[in-house]
């Protein structure tokens, strides 16, 4: 042991005198809470669109600090909102000076959602230490939940069938469209339209029997205000009388659960016309591809040519020929038809330099090959009968309005070049140009890119615009030739270059003073993570292979001329591949830039620009290579799909595999949501787009959406026709498709059966503890529970009996909180005859259990059974606990030193005490009290006050580790089996 002095300090503390304190030591300062004094009342959705809501909490203290955050809503001081509790508190640990929590992650901090009533509260932030009782920290905001009136809505109006409608026999045969308008304003909240249809008898009004009898049909639909309904939903009713009276009722949900009536249209009547032996009417096909006014590139009209129509409806029982008819015109352009259909005159033989027809039977589509240097074409279909008796001619079902194609050469033209003459332009003087682009189908994204050179290839100047778009930019202000280059781009593709010589002519009254003997300043590049700099390269260098998606930062000063009018120049940094601008950054002179390297490998050019005024001054080229650690492609990465679907009206969902080729069954006229959720590794950077086509039996798209990805973006389907469709999922990465599966789809509109008829309840039963206890009958419906703790699992079994048919019954658990109605943690679905668990909630207080039970996705039942949720606290181990104090002995058992917790003294270890070489026992003993769950462990810790070093033990330290002053902390930590 070396000759100096060691010595140990020990200050003896007692932990349980610490717990009991409750002054607030404020180590956390300032506590600021950010949010309106008028919030909204449902928390979940504080900080959401103008609902700022922001905490930040700052640590008063140098060190590194560990605490434990609790946020609360107070009435009146008492806690109103928030599930947190001092024992559930999330952990606080302070490693920076400043923590931050915005928006959700600041409603986080509550636990679970509350929907406040109107009135006075405050919102509590608190910091403990890890006793849970120490106060480190706390700040309240009060605010105020304001009254809100019920608006009032101006309800749904029926529009088809129109009010007093006589539909034929053969009209009732097809599918009946009803139509009304939505409610007025348009609510937060999805709206439920409810159409009823009543018959009515003959002798009996229309008001007489909506308040007398039951409708013989009910739809429902959400956000929706139109539905198709088949013909045999009328054929329950049986009167003679052939009338019907229909109306529209609007509702929504409310946040509490409770459904609100908006408002019911006015019923009006339609009436089916007996013994109507009108002919058949037949729909004439409709033109479908190429669309009217159709823009075919010259390269496009020069492959086969996809026609497209729909085929005649009701379909005829014998077949079709539909007869394609093509008038080519080679000299005049066709006249433009309206968007929605075409024009009204006939097309005539005699508009087309030539005329060709095409027969199909009983098919929509064909490929025709054009003639060539055709400036456009007309095109129509006429559908007639194959069937034919003799001496009579085929019947004919009709012919779709003509529809105009433009066929037109892919151009690019300069449309203008001001001032001057292009060639010839003054310098540091604005210019604009513009030009016209057509690109080719298939080509959604056109730009054209204005790019300015030096004679030794130096990039000046870059700009991008759209087609049609005006290009202005300031031409350089040094005299010379310059290469201008103007580069149409379709798609990724380059279509089209034009090079021009731009002379650059320059007088004294043009040059401003800013540029005049200006000069590049400092110029640094960031190494070490940003710790220390060192020089650029001189301009025109390679700055070497550069990590995708990496920051490079750089600190470039400009010097402007004295006499210009603002001193400190503008510097930008933009990013250049192949001449095409990809990101561009402008900044003070002498500021440091993060320069973001794109995420894609190739080569790249970084060109620095000087501006002093409104002048370039100078301009600096850099050049660097990108290689990505990781492709983002369809080969590299491996993306996992989940593909799922959810009934809206029920909120039932059902997981589904590209490889099943069973058809997915929906019914007539609901909304069903489809998602997609993908996750791609090793790049979890690599995003996947996923889009959807749902097609009919023939082919025809039926909808489509792109794209649709996870909760965010749904694929709606709602189809009130019935038969077979396909639903199409397509994978894309950076634009190219990585696979696709096909799902078939059958829309079944048979005639509903009431699964809840005659259905019942057939068992009911809980565990009484999570799923190790005994299953214990549950009593009727409404009856009080035995109470529960808070945060423990339960597991119920339910079974119930559905109509036949109908399947197996779902089940819906939730917990409700008894005051409010609230719903109070996660809903669980599952099927019944399983076991399902939920946690009880995690805050003390009345709620109900609510048990509903949907067959064939229709809620027939439900139960509430009222339940007590307890949260009993821990048992206080330290409330009757004593300590001894403690003693240091040496390890033959003398008695060196005893001490007292309340009286600190100094024990030295010197020459002079002759126990340099010895090692420490240190003895304490506590008693926890008479509770025998409560069993003592005593933890020494001796801390360096000059290195911070620590040394914990339970009482033999060896001398060996003592160097310096030592404080000794007794923590009696009494632990709760």
């Amino acid at each position: 042991m070396k000759t100096y002095y060691k010595y140990i300090i020990l200050l003896a503390g007692c932990f349980f005198a610490l717990a009991v304190s409750a002054q607030n030591l404020n180590l956390v300062s300032p506590i600021t809470i950010s949010m309106p004094n008028n919030p909204v009342a449902n928390t979940d959705d504080w900080g959401k669109g103008a609902q700022l809501f922001v905490i930040t909490a700052k640590k008063n203290t140098p060190n590194e600090l560990q605490s434990w955050m609790l946020v609360t809503i107070k009435k009146g001081g008492s806690k109103v909102c928030g599930s947190n509790t001092l024992q559930t508190a999330p952990e606080v640990y302070f490693d920076i000076p400043l923590k931050t929590w915005v928006g959700a992650n600041a409603v986080s901090l509550l636990g679970n959602g509350c929907i406040l009533q109107p009135g006075d509260y405050e919102l509590c932030v608190q910091f403990y230490l890890k006793d849970r009782r120490t106060i480190i920290g706390e700040n309240c905001k009060s605010f105020t939940i304001k009254e809100t009136k019920p608006e009032s809505y101006a309800p749904p109006q029926n529009i088809l069938p129109a009010a007093d409608k006589i539909l034929t026999a053969q009209e009732v045969m097809q599918p009946l469209q009803f139509r009304w308008t939505p409610i007025v304003p348009k609510p937060k909240a999805k709206v439920k339209y409810t159409v009823r249809i009543w018959e009515i008898p003959i002798s009996s009004s229309k008001s007489q029997v909506i308040k007398t009898q039951p409708p013989i049909v009910i739809k429902e639909t959400i956000e929706l205000t139109q539905l198709t309904i088949a013909p045999s939903e009328f054929k329950q009713g049986k009167s003679e009388n052939n009338a019907y009276a229909w109306n529209v009722e609007a509702s929504k949900t409310s946040a509490m659960g409770d459904i609100e009536m908006l408002g019911t249209s006015e019923a009006t009547e339609f009436s089916v016309r007996a013994g109507d032996a009108d002919p058949v009417k037949y729909s004439p096909p409709v033109n479908q591809l190429p669309s009217n006014a159709k823009i075919l590139t010259d390269k496009e009209a020069e492959l086969p040519v996809q026609f497209k129509w729909t085929p005649v409806l009701p379909r005829p029982k014998e077949d079709i020929i539909y007869i394609l008819r093509i008038f080519e015109v080679s000299a005049v352009q066709p006249k433009i038809g309206s968007q929605s259909g075409g024009y009204k005159s006939n097309v005539k033989r005699s508009d087309g330099s030539s005329y060709k027809v095409i027969e199909v039977k009983n098919e929509t589509e064909t490929t025709v090959q054009l003639s060539k240097n055709i400036k456009g074409l007309y095109w129509e279909v006429e559908a007639i009968s194959t069937q034919k008796q003799q001496g009579e001619k085929p019947q004919n079902f009709g012919k779709s309005e003509a529809t105009s194609v433009f066929i037109k050469t892919q151009s690019f033209t300069l449309l203008t070049a001001t001032p001057g003459t292009f060639g010839e332009y003054p310098c540091n003087t604005q210019t604009t140009f513009g030009s016209s682009l057509i690109c080719g189908q298939g080509y959604p994204s056109a730009y054209v890119n204005y790019s300015v050179y030096t004679s030794s290839n130096i990039l000046v100047s870059s700009v991008n615009v759209a087609p049609g778009a005006a290009a202005t930019f300031t031409t350089p202000n040094i005299a010379g030739d310059y290469n201008f280059v103007i580069t149409a781009i379709c798609g990724n593709d380059t279509c089209h270059k034009i090079a021009r010589i731009l002379k650059i002519r320059c007088t004294p009254n043009t040059v401003t003073n800013c540029c005049k003997e200006s000069s590049w300043g400092t110029m640094l590049q960031y190494t070490n993570g940003g710790l220390s700099t060192e020089p650029l390269p001189p301009c025109g260098r390679n700055l070497g292979l550069l990590n995708c998606g990496s920051i490079k930062k750089l600190k470039v000063c400009y010097n402007c001329n004295a006499d210009c009018k603002t001193t400190t120049a503008q510097v930008k940094y933009e990013i250049f591949k192949a001449g095409v601008l990809q990101s561009t950054l402008t900044v003070s002179s002498c500021s440091p830039a993060n320069i973001n390297i794109p995420n894609v490998s190739g080569s790249y050019s970084l060109v620095i620009t000087a501006i002093c005024g409104d002048s370039v001054c100078n301009t600096c080229t850099y050049y660097f290579q990108t290689a990505c650690a990781s492709g983002c492609n369809c080969k590299f990465v491996q993306c996992t799909k989940k593909l799922w679907y959810r009934d809206v009206s029920t909120g039932i969902i059902k997981e589904f595999a590209c490889i099943n080729q069973t058809p997915i069954v929906l019914n007539c006229d609901k909304n069903y949501q489809f998602f997609a959720d993908t996750k791609c590794s090793p790049d979890t950077n690599c995003k996947m787009i996923v889009k959807g086509e749902f097609r009919n039996a023939a082919g025809a798209l039926v909808i489509q959406q792109t794209p649709f990805n996870s909760n965010s973006s749904a694929f709606n389907i709602i189809s009130g026709t019935p038969g077979n469709y396909t639903f199409t999922i397509r994978y894309y990465i950076n634009d190219v498709e990585c696979g696709n599966c096909t799902i078939p789809i059958t829309i079944n509109c048979t005639p509903s059966v009431d699964c809840c008829k005659n259905s019942s309840w057939v068992l009911k039963y809980e565990n009484s503890n999570g799923r190790i206890g005994v299953p214990v009958v549950l009593p009727a419906c409404g009856t009080k529970l035995n109470s529960v703790e808070c945060n423990i699992e339960k597991e119920y079994f339910i079974t119930y009996a559905c109509a036949q048919g109908c399947g197996p019954a779902q089940a819906r658990f939730q917990y409700y909180n008894a005051a409010t109605n609230a719903p109070v943690g996660i809903a669980v679905n599952a099927p019944t005859q399983n076991q399902t668990h939920i946690f009880t909630p995690g805050t003390a207080g009345n709620y109900y259990l609510k048990i509903e039970v949907f067959c064939g996705g229709k809620l027939c039942d439900s139960c509430k059974y009222p339940v007590e949720v307890k949260c009993t606290p821990p048992v206080n181990c330290c409330q009757n606990a004593t300590q001894k104090d403690p003693s240091v002995y040496d390890t033959a058992g003398s008695n060196l030193a005893t001490f007292s917790c309340t009286q600190p003294k100094t024990y030295y270890i010197n020459a002079a005490n002759k126990n340099c070489d010895k090692d420490l026992v240190i003895k304490a003993s506590t008693n926890c009290g008479s509770n025998a769950n409560c069993q003592a462990k005593i933890v020494f810790t001796l801390k360096n006050t000059g290195t911070s070093a620590t040394i914990t033990g339970t009482g033999i330290f060896n001398h060996s580790c003592f160097f310096g002053k030592w404080h000794l902390h007794l923590n009696c930590r009494l632990l709760l089996r």
